[in-house]
């Protein structure tokens, strides 16, 4: 029986709508939770040089609904690559047995790749294995793929991404500073603070100023990536996994599988 190539991967295309769907959706959300300024600008007081610390803090946190949203996105990824794998093995003919063990195989490291493509690709045609053997799926290879299966592995226990504040740039329009001294602070956030020191003045100074804030969402702690804007790292992942189901598609047809072009 010959199956039209585009139903044969339409659940991991759909995956993948989905997943941009979530993502319009959370730069949506993103946009207005900035929009009323979530955070304000304080001076306090170093107790321990008497300076005048200039800071804005975080005073509404990320809204939980943008951390599930993104778990989805996440989740929608891995599920369309998942997706393809099947469909691979039930144009391959593979027993319903064989399918039920089929999943991309992320790993954790180049050594344990081998396994998991071993085990969980068990029946799949040579050159598709060669084929995945080159996206490096595994902690070490491509980091910011594997950190797709991380994040994915997040929302199916039942937690959340771990979100949280970033802010690249301070700009400031204009500075005026009379008598005393001040310093500029390198755009750092304190996550445990939940705030940014940009400037730190001596107490007589008098500073006069108007400064713009770049600030972003980050997913934290994601193996070898310890910090990466969410959108950016979305933005990546998607087409990475557009360019993966395209080059799985592709090689099905030279490999002679019995699939057409609608």
């Amino acid at each position: 029986m010959t199956t039209r190539l585009d139903e044969t991967f339409r659940s991991a295309r759909l995956a993948i709508w989905s997943a941009k769907t979530g993502i319009t959706d959370l730069n949506r959300d993103i946009r207005a939770y900035y929009a009323h300024e979530p955070y304000t600008r304080r001076v306090d007081v170093d107790p321990d040089t008497g300076e005048h610390v200039h800071k804005i803090v975080l005073t509404e946190p990320v809204p939980g609904e943008i951390e599930e949203m993104a778990s989805g996105v996440f989740g929608d990824l891995r599920k369309s690559l998942d997706r393809a794998t099947s469909a691979i093995g039930r144009l391959h003919g593979l027993s319903n047995s064989r399918l039920r063990n089929l999943c991309f195989p992320f790993a954790g490291s180049a050594g344990e790749f081998n396994e998991t493509l071993r085990s969980r690709c068990k029946g799949l045609p040579e050159p598709i294995k060669a084929l995945y053997r080159s996206f490096d799926p595994y902690r070490g290879g491509d980091d910011a793929l594997w950190a797709l299966n991380h994040l994915a592995r997040v929302d199916k226990h039942h937690d959340i991404v771990p979100i949280g504040q970033y802010t690249g740039a301070v700009n400031f329009g204009h500075i005026n500073a009379k008598a005393g001294g001040l310093s500029l602070a390198a755009p750092r956030w304190d996550a445990a603070k939940h705030e940014l020191v940009f400037m730190r003045c001596s107490p007589d100074t008098e500073v006069d100023y108007r400064a713009g804030f770049a600030i972003d969402i980050v997913v934290k702690g994601v193996g070898a990536i310890p910090e990466a804007p969410l959108m950016n790292l979305l933005g990546y992942q998607v087409s990475r996994v557009e360019s993966i189901i395209d080059q799985i598609e592709s090689t099905c047809v030279e490999i002679g599988l019995p699939v057409i072009h609608s």
